[in-house]
C-alpha cells in the first residue's frame, strides 16, 4: 500500500501543536523527525560550544539547536549555529533566522547518511551559510566546507575559522 506525504508550508508547520512539532524539522514541506542526540554527540557538541563561544559570543549569537528557515518549506536546526549581531537583530523572538546561520556544526550519527549531510550542507551554503562544518566524532575528524573551498582537519591539525581570525583549538582537543 502507497503512502501519500503531505506537503506543508512553514506556515502550516508553525500551525501546528508544538508536541507534533517537537524534535522535527520541515524538509522541502515534508516532516522530518529528529531523534535526540546520543552521549558522544552531547559531548562533542559541548567541546565545540566551549571552544567556540570566547571567540563568538564578542561577534554574534552561537548555541545549540538554532533554529533557521530556507525559503518557504523548509525550518532547519543547526546542531551548532553562529549568526552576527547585525543578522541576529532581524530575527523574531516567536520566529526562524531567514536564511541558514553564518556558521552552522553538524555532528554526525550512526544515523546519518553522507548524501543528507551532503545536501544540508549544500542547503545551508545556498541559504547564507559561510561556513558549515562536519564534525566525525568516530574518524575524529572537522570537514569545513564554504562555498570556494573545502577543508578537512584531523587530531593533528588545528581547526581554525575564517570567521573568527586569529583562533584556533587542537583538533584533537574537541575529542578528549
Amino acid at each position: 500500500m502507497a503512502t501519500t506525504v503531505q506537503r506543508m508550508s512553514v506556515e502550516e508547520f508553525l500551525a501546528l501543536p508544538a508536541h507534533e512539532t517537537e524534535g522535527c524539522e520541515l524538509h522541502y514541506g515534508e516532516i522530518v523527525y529528529m531523534a535526540p542526540p546520543k552521549h558522544l554527540h552531547w559531548l562533542t557538541r559541548e567541546a565545540l560550544l566551549r571552544a567556540l563561544r570566547p571567540v563568538a559570543e564578542p561577534l554574534g549569537l552561537i548555541g545549540a539547536e538554532m533554529g533557521f528557515q530556507c525559503g518557504d518549506d523548509d525550518i532547519r536546526e543547526a546542531d551548532i549555529g553562529f549568526v552576527t549581531h547585525d543578522r541576529a537583530r532581524g530575527i523574531s523572538v516567536d520566529g526562524y533566522l531567514a536564511g541558514a546561520p553564518d556558521m552552522v556544526v553538524e555532528i554526525l550519527s550512526a544515523s546519518n547518511s553522507r548524501a543528507e549531510m551532503l545536501e544540508r550542507e549544500m542547503r545551508c551554503l545556498m541559504f547564507g551559510c559561510r561556513e558549515f562544518w562536519t564534525v566525525d566524532p568516530a574518524k575524529q575528524t572537522v570537514r569545513a566546507a564554504t562555498s570556494k573551498a573545502i577543508l578537512t582537519y584531523g587530531t593533528g591539525d588545528d581547526l581554525v575559522s575564517s570567521l573568527f581570525p586569529g583562533w584556533s583549538v587542537p583538533v584533537a582537543q574537541l575529542f578528549s
